[in-house]
């Protein structure tokens, strides 16, 4: 009996779940599609373009897209200043450019969930202290703040992703933090309390569950918002130049832009749809936990 008191409504977030799914909806399974095949591309990437993106042939340099020359089969979608492959590199660069999205974003949830769960169910001074740290990651511009960070630590993959993540985090936090304020006054938790359950054991097993469906919603934000940053980052210069990435192969081309725009505009194509797709899935599960909500 007391199992299943302690147990509270944590099953009511899985059926809410199944219930939402179930209904389906044309932004979260238009999303879902798109990413699914942009994770399927970055995963099979040699395959799809087994030679070296990276490799260069100052020969066919500022070769223009294949339609543009007659549907010559050699470089499909042209090569860059340095005679780079573009196709070769918008497969293997979808690698990087998930990685990075997908790494910051788990960085930032895991940071944001963390003080906003300590914040909201311990209160006292532990809120207001993290809740001021809070507000002094949250005045500071994150892009401003991702570009200190990076020049100060350098312009490799994981300091980018530790500089977009710790940019990142406070949304996430503020979300957390509401959602626990509400939780701990519930009656199954208090009861938990009553029965000697732990500030940690309670925040696990009985908040943390709770509020994972607005996490998910946001973690799907911040990934196209780290996608994003990438891009800006390596517009300045400030990309790992050991790895291709579509925002640093935009930031290589962008001496480029006047004379040969389709060297930044494919790339900058994949961006968008790769935004579009992660912003299709957080609007439709906004859309489908609201109905579930009024279910």
């Amino acid at each position: 009996m007391a199992d299943l008191i302690l147990s509270g409504p944590i099953s009511a977030p899985a059926s809410r779940w199944r219930s939402a799914l179930a209904r389906g909806g044309a932004r979260l399974w238009i999303g879902g599609v798109l990413v699914a095949l942009l994770l399927l591309i970055a995963l099979f990437a040699p395959v799809i373009a087994p030679h070296d993106p990276a490799e260069q042939d100052l020969m066919s340099a500022q070769l223009p897209p294949a339609f543009m020359r007659g549907g010559e089969a050699a470089f499909p979608l042209g090569t860059d200043i340095l005679g780079r492959d573009i196709a070769a590199g918008l497969v293997h660069g979808a690698r990087i450019s998930l990685i990075v999205g997908f790494s910051a974003t788990a960085l930032a949830v895991t940071v944001g969930t963390t003080v906003g769960l300590l914040s909201g169910y311990l209160g006292g001074w532990v809120d207001h202290v993290l809740m001021r740290v809070t507000e002094l990651f949250q005045v500071i511009p994150h892009f401003l703040l991702a570009i200190i960070l990076v020049a100060i630590l350098g312009a490799r993959i994981e300091f980018i992703v530790l500089a977009i993540g710790l940019t990142s985090w406070s949304m996430v936090a503020r979300l957390v933090r509401a959602e626990t304020l509400a939780l701990r006054e519930l009656d199954y938790v208090r009861i938990c309390v009553a029965m000697g359950g732990g500030p940690v054991r309670v925040m696990l097993t009985h908040i943390l569950p709770n509020v994972l469906p607005p996490i998910i919603v946001a973690a799907s934000i911040l990934t196209a918002l780290a996608v994003l940053t990438e891009a800006g980052l390596a517009f300045f210069g400030l990309s790992d130049s050991n790895h291709i990435s579509w925002g640093g192969m935009i930031g290589a081309s962008r001496d480029a832009l006047l004379t040969a725009p389709y060297m930044t505009l494919i790339p900058g194509l994949a961006i968008v749809v790769t935004v579009m797709a992660l912003s299709l899935i957080g609007d439709g599960l906004t859309a489908l936990l609201r109905r579930g909500d009024g279910a």
